[in-house]
């Protein structure tokens, strides 16, 4: 009888609205600053953000940072909550593969996921890959491969530099 009364809905108190457009973001019309102050008239709450492992260490050990701190750094001033997204394998770290292909060490993976959340500490929301159950972004688009290699390995190293960070697959 219960299941025959009707039932009111709630929206949830604690929905965010975001987008992501790396490019516009990063590479937009107009200076980064006027992108982001749009963003935050229209109400966007979470922007996500992809850090591109194959460009931010393109050779093993050596970091460049410059685009995701200019970036991350707009949205904070802002107030605007960024969630990162790690994604694309170096050549170095999979054989010389494209970026869609993992890495053949998840330690590698690992360490990038901590240097990055070593940089970014107050950033809470990470996420591990983009749709690594598509082959143009995973190959082989394998979960087993996706958790060993990437998402086990990057929730370590991120929750090891940053406790209470949510990440996500």
């Amino acid at each position: 009888a219960a299941l025959a009364l009707p039932v009111s809905a709630f929206a949830s108190p604690s929905i965010a609205y975001g987008i992501q457009d790396d490019a516009w973001l990063a590479h937009g019309p107009g200076a980064l600053p006027d992108r982001v102050a749009s963003l935050d008239r229209l109400g966007v709450e979470v922007v996500r953000f992809t850090i591109h492992w194959d460009e931010a260490e393109a050779a093993r050990g050596r970091y460049d940072w410059r685009t995701p701190d200019t970036v991350l750094a707009a949205l904070r001033a802002r107030g605007i909550r960024p969630l990162i997204t790690l994604s694309g394998t170096p050549a170095w770290a999979n054989g010389g593969g494209a970026p869609n292909v993992p890495p053949r060490s998840g330690a590698d993976f690992a360490r990038f996921a901590g240097a990055a959340a070593a940089r970014y500490p107050w950033v809470r929301e990470w996420s591990i890959w983009n749709e690594p159950n598509q082959t143009r972004f995973l190959r082989p688009a394998s979960t087993s491969v996706y958790v060993t290699k990437l998402l086990n390995p990057g929730y370590r190293a991120i929750h090891a530099r940053i406790p209470g960070a949510l990440v996500g697959a």
